[in-house]
């Protein structure tokens, strides 16, 4: 026992000179706030330096239960304001699908190195305002994030934590040559193709393992892992739209490959999964009444009853395509005609009645003026409107082979348009010969 104590004091000299080293001496010659501060300026300069700025999946809730939406931001040299933008609603690809709000951050030491959100920005803050009545409702909100542990940063790459959700977000650096209005108008065609419902199906196949999914109301994906004995028992999984498709929140659960990141192909409508060595795919199903925009392209015939009563039939009439009407986004447009007539015109003597095509809902009129067609006695432009705005067509009875269908009015009401002018304020017919009611149209 007295050589053993011997021995450990003997070590104790070694110990004191080693704890007073020149190397230990360096590294604490800066205090805890001065080092931090060095931290924070360096995290500060990596979020200014990327030229085009940033792209985040935000996910709201701890447990990611409203999934996730892409966020651009963008910290300016000010290093006080930072843009961010997404895809405005709804979404169509146009001007209208930018959508931007500027804002303040700062960057602290309150948990180790957290970005703040620290002025209402009108895209991330709702996600987080306890006083929203969406989520949970007011007192809750989504619960979502406004203060980020910035947990790792290199110029291409930021990982961030939610302070309040603990969820694990990811920053990468937009790559060069991409613009915000190109990744934004990718973002909205991606979600116009892939949301809001219009796919009712899916099928998860990784590997040899195929099953079912079942999408809810928000981003989130249900599936049964693979040995699961319980059908029942179903995996939610949440994911957010990306310029090129989808990504989750995490990979798939079950299997023993990385299964997280999947490009949408619209030709072949299937996503495929884009994380090396793996083979996945989700493929997405409509309806069985779904009707795709190629669809109702091609001859028509109308039967319709007139202003007096009567029951007539037009034909010939053509949907024909107008461009973009590339069936890709969620609206695109297309036109049904020619319709012909001699009285109320001074020219032309035919026309198209122009028509939205919705996903969801199927083909709308468009109220539009006909280009160069006036009021025989007003001179009153002539314009095509549907007396109930509300109406779709709606394709109702379809053969198993098309082309043959029948497209009528969704709604009872709502089953008449008409040719209309405006002379002196007031909107009138213009004739009988231009009021449509109960139309229907079938293939010739």
């Amino acid at each position: 026992m007295k050589k053993l104590i011997r021995y450990i004091l003997s070590l104790i000299p070694a110990i004191v000179v080693c704890s007073c080293s020149p190397q230990t001496d360096e590294l604490f010659d800066k205090s805890a706030a001065t080092r931090m501060n060095d931290f924070l300026a360096n995290y500060r300069d990596i979020l200014m330096a990327a030229p085009n700025g940033w792209e985040m999946a935000y996910y709201p809730e701890e447990s990611q239960i409203y999934g996730g939406v892409t966020f651009l931001l963008r910290f300016h040299q000010d290093t006080t304001h930072v843009t961010v933008a997404t895809v405005k609603y709804p979404t169509t690809v146009s001007p209208t699908s930018y959508w931007e709000s500027t804002s303040t951050f700062h960057l602290s030491g309150m948990e180790g190195p957290v970005l703040t959100f620290d002025s209402y920005n009108d895209i991330i803050t709702p996600y987080a305002d306890p006083d929203s009545d969406a989520g949970r409702g007011v007192g809750y909100g989504y619960e979502g994030d406004i203060d980020f542990v910035i947990m790792e940063a290199t110029a291409t790459r930021i990982k961030l934590k939610g302070v309040k959700t603990h969820n694990r977000l990811v920053m990468t650096a937009i790559p060069a040559g991409s613009t915000w209005t190109e990744r934004i108008d990718s973002l909205a065609n991606i979600i116009a193709d892939l949301g809001d419902a219009l796919y009712t199906n899916y099928s998860l196949s990784v590997g040899n393992y195929t099953t079912d999914m079942v999408e809810g109301s928000f981003p989130v994906l249900a599936y049964v892992q693979p040995g699961e004995a319980d059908p029942e028992n179903m995996t939610d999984m949440a994911y957010a739209y990306t310029p090129t498709g989808i990504s989750f929140y995490e990979p798939l659960k079950g299997f023993d490959k990385t299964v997280q990141h999947f490009d949408w192909d619209p030709a072949a409508r299937v996503l495929t999964c884009t994380d090396p060595g793996v083979t996945a795919t989700i493929t997405p199903s409509h309806s069985a009444d779904f009707i795709h925009y190629n669809d109702y392209l091609g001859s028509w015939k109308m039967a319709y009853i007139n202003y007096s009563g009567n029951a007539a039939t037009l034909n010939g009439l053509t949907m024909r395509e107008v461009p973009p009407g590339d069936g890709v986004g969620k609206f695109q447009y297309m036109e049904l005609g020619p319709f012909s007539g001699t009285t109320g015109f001074s020219t032309p003597t035919q026309f198209y009645v122009q028509i939205v095509y919705n996903k969801l809902e199927g083909l709308s009129i468009v109220p539009h003026y006909i280009s160069g067609a006036t009021h025989t006695t007003s001179g009153a432009p002539l314009i095509i409107y549907p007396l109930h705005p509300s109406g779709y067509l709606r394709a109702v009875t379809t053969d198993a082979g098309l082309p043959s269908m029948t497209v009528e009015f969704g709604d009872a009401s709502a089953d008449s348009f008409v040719v209309l002018y405006n002379d002196g304020g007031t909107a009138a017919l213009v004739s009988s010969l231009y009021w449509w009611e109960s139309p229907v149209l079938t293939r010739p």
